[in-house]
């Protein structure tokens, strides 16, 4: 877990750190580009995230893994670990988006 977290952090620059309803999310700018960590604090608030992304995000666990490839707003449920989101964040929501009707 300790390389991965060197892998992606080590010659980043800390951008942000906000916390909210015991969900931490902390961005950095890379060389190769923005890298979000986010976690959760299952004493505070269990349940899913919705995170908006600005084009492709891989999702990757804390040692590494591969959780996804996404574009949009996806789901996304944390345990106890971070997670790296490996792209642009927009917004990352406590609340499930409102739904819309079909376009025409």
């Amino acid at each position: 877990a300790y390389l991965e977290l060197i892998r992606h952090i080590g010659e980043a620059e800390f951008i942000t750190r906000t916390t909210e309803s015991g969900v931490t999310s902390v961005r950095f700018d890379t060389p190769s580009g923005p890298i979000t960590v986010l976690w959760q604090d299952p004493w505070v608030r269990t349940g899913p995230l919705w995170v908006d992304s600005d084009g492709s995000m891989l999702v990757e666990g804390i040692c590494g893994e591969e959780l996804g490839d996404y574009a949009g707003t996806f789901r996304l449920d944390l345990g106890i670990e971070p997670v790296y989101l490996i792209g642009n964040v927009a917004a990352v929501s406590l609340a499930a988006p409102l739904l819309r009707a079909p376009g025409p």
